[in-house]
């Protein structure tokens, strides 16, 4: 006979093993910081680094995981959706047509963003 209880405590595998980078120039970004052509937008403390975001026609934009939850950057007119981006990674999506483009997270829809693109379409 045993004495007491037992209790399941659950492990993430992907949480306790460093994760690479998918975006080799995202690791040491800040919050919106633009390089040749490339917004990074840091993700954590479950929110958007830049809610906002204004880019040239043709630019692209990384989100870049550094909460300990995998995030998503999904448009809400369908023109991109991203995989779950794990903790320590990040994705990216180029924008060719103008216009704005809103967008959240599908885990955490409270957190929310919108990229403006200006310009003319090459």
């Amino acid at each position: 006979m045993r004495w007491g209880f037992e209790f399941t405590i659950p492990l993430t595998v992907s949480r306790s093993l460093p994760q690479q980078s998918t975006e080799s120039d995202a690791d040491d970004v800040g919050a919106g910081e633009i390089e040749q052509n490339t917004v990074y937008v840091v993700m954590q403390a479950l929110k958007f680094g830049m809610e906002r975001i204004t880019i040239p026609v043709g630019s692209r934009a990384v989100w870049v995981n550094r909460d300990p939850d995998a995030h998503t950057s999904t448009s809400t007119t369908t023109a991109w959706e991203s995989p779950l981006i794990p903790p320590g990674e990040s994705w990216g999506y180029t924008f060719d047509t103008p216009g704005e483009y809103p967008f959240f997270c599908v885990p955490h829809p409270f957190m929310t963003g919108l990229v403006v693109v200006e310009g003319e379409t090459p």
